[in-house]
């Protein structure tokens, strides 16, 4: 699949959105072919899967800057029945597999087991009690929680199915956020600063030619690097 390309501070990106399906490994090597970067998804609830392993070994042969996306927490609130500190150690364990794999580990000493987890108490335990509040009595608990947040929902959205409603309630809480685009511009690299890496990975020919020099720099105006791509299947 294809989306749309998107400016991050006047600078374009192409966005290729490779399924990660097992079925379709052969479009998701086209896809790391010619990017400049990987965004990996991973299921709160499920954690790390064998295609995951593999996408995750591809990306690091590929030499591509991976970044880790743990999208569906909801998940561990409504279906695991997860409390805030079980939730944070099943996002730690699934962090810790991505780092096993990847051959890295954290050196830091973590705080004693007594001390409050910055990350349970400044996010999950915030999201817990909303959650906690739209899930329960919403005549009773939905608006005195909104009267807190400071937002405004109408008779008519109140009577949502509870996940549209607590999608709702999230995004006029939230607002627009942008920390999924800040990973994506401070760790992927724009195709010019990430081309040597990229050609000293796949080019075979000889490393001391204009041409080389040319493709570094991601000149389209010299006639040898404009490059004509034909996609059959789009990722």
């Amino acid at each position: 699949m294809w989306a749309p390309g998107i400016a991050f501070s006047n600078r374009p990106h192409e966005n290729l959105v490779a399924n990660g399906h097992v079925n379709f490994s052969d479009e998701v090597t086209a896809a790391f072919r010619i990017s400049d970067g990987v965004v990996i998804f991973i299921d709160a609830a499920e954690g790390i899967m064998l295609n995951t392993e593999r996408l995750l070994k591809h990306a690091v042969q590929e030499k591509l800057p991976v970044t880790i996306c743990l999208n569906k927490i909801d998940r561990l609130m409504l279906e695991l029945k997860l409390p805030p500190t079980d939730a944070y150690y099943k996002l730690r364990h699934t962090l810790e597999e991505v780092n096993s794999l990847l051959r890295r580990k954290f050196t830091k000493k973590p705080p004693s087991s007594s001390s409050q987890r910055s990350f349970v108490e400044f996010v999950l335990e915030p999201m817990y009690k909303i959650f906690a509040q739209v899930v329960g009595d919403v005549d009773e608990c939905l608006p005195r929680l909104c009267d807190e947040l400071g937002i405004s929902l109408t008779k008519e959205e109140r009577k949502l199915n509870i996940r549209p409603l607590l999608r709702l309630v999230c995004n006029r809480f939230f607002g627009d956020f942008t920390g999924f685009v800040d990973m994506c511009v401070n760790f992927i690299k724009s195709p010019v600063d990430n081309a040597q890496t990229k050609i000293e990975n796949i080019y075979t020919g000889g490393s001391d030619s204009d041409l080389v020099e040319h493709m570094c720099q991601c000149d389209p105006d010299v006639s040898s690097v404009r490059l004509y791509l034909w996609i059959s299947t789009y990722m």
